[in-house]
């Protein structure tokens, strides 16, 4: 499995950034986090799922549509 995921880097990269949106899910439901670092964190991994898609965006314009 981990020699295919390079071969595809749309679904690597679609795994990844649900990756991040799961650790945002799961550190906003858990308690003990700060409201400061929620809200970094939210706005960290927007950004983090933002550029994941102009990424996909990328591969899909290089590779023709």
């Amino acid at each position: 499995v981990l020699r295919q995921l390079p071969a595809q880097q749309e679904l690597a990269t679609n795994l990844h950034m649900i990756g991040y949106l799961a650790l945002v899910w799961y550190e906003r439901n858990s308690s003990g986090t700060a409201g400061w670092y929620a809200r970094l964190r939210a706005r960290l991994t927007w950004l983090a799922v933002v550029l994941h898609m102009l990424f996909i965006a990328g591969l899909i314009a290089r590779n023709g549509g």
